[in-house]
């Protein structure tokens, strides 16, 4: 993303990206769903609260139809795992 000029932030867990979002704004956020503490979802649901403007992307290796569904349901997109950006 670097490569792309984007100015990239990285969270090390959920609750981390939360916080990002409750003091920066943010265009996109890529939102793992196997996080460390509340997951990915709960993240999603919280941070939507805090900046429903923002874009959400899933990232999974998932392919499950319970959790495609639910990615659907509260993020914009997804990027199946594992992807490369050039």
């Amino acid at each position: 993303m670097i490569n792309l000029g984007v100015s990239v932030h990285e969270a090390q867990n959920d609750q981390k990206s939360i916080d990002m979002v409750s003091h920066y704004t943010f265009d996109i956020v890529f939102m793992d769903i196997q996080m460390l503490y509340i997951g990915g979802f709960e993240a999603t649901i919280q941070i939507r609260n805090i900046s429903p403007e923002a874009s959400i992307i899933a990232q999974s290796g998932e392919s499950r139809a319970k959790e495609v569904a639910r990615i659907h349901q509260l993020m914009d997109d997804r990027i199946v795992k594992p992807a490369t950006l050039y």
